[in-house]
């Protein structure tokens, strides 16, 4: 009983912020017609704004993030040509981390070291998780030793994640939240759901660490499993 409790209860922390974003994300994600900007919109007036001019906007299917190599805000479908509370507050997270940037906010400077190294092995480390269980029923040695590496190599993107942290808040409630006050791009109602979209946003990362400690037990127990 007590397995099948911490079972339940490790499936519920890895799974269940990530389907918290989703759940907030969709929720407000309604078109808003009195809302002045899309979400490119937003962040193209912001860039002129304050001054940001080698920022670019871009529209992605791979998630709404910063890309600080090529200085390019990318929103997802939805909150690049929709008005709505949800795309206000993601754009203007994603600004937040442009303002980073040109800052040289520290945190993001070493996340951004962090995720250089850590991202060539995660890849290595995803690539030794798949062949792990085409390889165990003829090596098992061989294959505990690619889960072995592995999940060392999984495990050691997770602090990164984690450092992110702090860089999410600082870009939701640091800069988006005061953006959104200061230029009354929202209802005071408005607000308040932006204050639980931006949240969302800042949780992002912690979500997909827990998913990723979640996915690592799984592939132990299709190895080891009697």
């Amino acid at each position: 009983m007590l397995y099948l409790f911490l079972a339940v209860f490790g499936l519920g922390l890895a799974l269940g912020p990530g389907m918290w974003v989703r759940w907030v994300l969709w929720r407000h994600g309604g078109e808003r017609d009195e809302l002045r900007h899309t979400g490119a919109g937003l962040c193209n007036w912001l860039i002129v704004e304050y001054g940001l001019p080698g920022v670019t906007v871009e529209e992605t299917d791979l998630g709404d993030h910063y890309e600080p190599q090529t200085k390019t805000i990318r929103l997802a479908p939805l909150h690049y040509g929709r008005r709505s509370v949800a795309a206000t507050a993601v754009a203007l997270h994603e600004f937040g981390h442009a303002l980073q940037d040109r800052e040289g906010y520290k945190p993001l400077v070493v996340r951004q070291q962090m995720v250089a190294v850590t991202g060539r092995v995660e890849r290595l480390a995803s690539f030794a998780l798949l062949v792990t269980p085409m390889v165990a029923p003829v090596a098992p040695g061989a294959a505990r030793l690619l889960l072995l590496c592995g999940a060392l190599g999984m495990l050691l993107g997770i602090p990164a994640r984690f450092v992110t942290l702090p860089v999410e808040f600082d870009a939701s409630f640091a800069r988006a939240l005061p953006l959104i006050r200061k230029h009354g791009l929202l209802e005071s109602k408005q607000v308040r759901a932006a204050h639980q979209v931006l949240l969302a946003c800042a949780l992002t990362y912690a979500a997909s660490a827990l998913a990723g400690l979640l996915s690592i037990r799984r592939w132990a127990r299709l190895v080891f499993r009697r």
